[in-house]
Order: structure tokens, then C-alpha cells, then sequence
């Protein structure tokens, strides 16, 4: 009997720490989660500001609509507003949708 206590002491031990890993795994998916949209706030493409590469990195926007934004932006001035960029050639309401999470004035 004296053999056995060690293993049920290790095997509970055991038990009790693969239990608490299980309950902890959502919290630390939840954290990491909002530290990534964290991150994605403060990667936020300001678009009085980026250059034409910069621009680039907005969800749909290529070089062409890259170089419309900043002949508009040339030609108008600063935007007073993210929702600006529908006066630009080229940028629709469904692009707009596409372009809000990733830009800032």
C-alpha cells in the first residue's frame, strides 16, 4: 500500500494542474485576443499622412486607388473625415466597409 500513496499523490497532482491548464487555455485566448485588436488599432493607416506605399496596405487599395487618394488628397486638402474617402474615384460604399477598420484621420 505504501508504493501505491507516492502514485495517487503524482497522479492527482497531476489531475489538478491538466484541470487548471483547461480553465486558464479560454482566459489567455481571450487576452490574446484583445491584445491583437489592440494591435490592429495602433496599426491604423492615417490617410492624410501615408504615402502612397503606405496606402497600399488599406484591404482593397492598390496602386491606382493608392495615387487617387493622394491626387485627391493634393488637390483638396487634408480629410476631415475617414468617410471623405467616398469622394475619391474609384472608392464605393462596399470599399468603404472594407477600408474602416484599417484607416484613421
Amino acid at each position: 500500500m505504501k508504493k501505491f500513496i507516492p502514485t495517487i499523490v503524482i497522479a492527482c497532482a497531476l489531475h489538478l494542474a491538466v484541470s487548471n491548464a483547461v480553465q486558464a487555455a479560454p482566459l489567455k485566448e481571450k487576452i490574446k485576443i484583445a491584445q491583437e485588436q489592440v494591435h490592429k488599432q495602433e496599426q491604423k493607416i492615417n490617410i492624410n499622412k501615408a504615402s502612397a506605399e503606405q496606402l497600399e496596405g488599406i484591404p482593397g487599395v492598390g496602386a491606382k486607388k493608392a495615387q487617387a487618394i493622394l491626387d485627391y488628397r493634393n488637390k483638396n486638402g487634408d480629410f476631415s473625415s475617414v468617410d471623405d474617402l467616398i469622394n475619391v474615384k474609384g472608392i464605393g460604399k462596399k470599399m468603404m466597409q472594407k477600408m474602416k477598420g484599417s484607416i484613421s484621420i
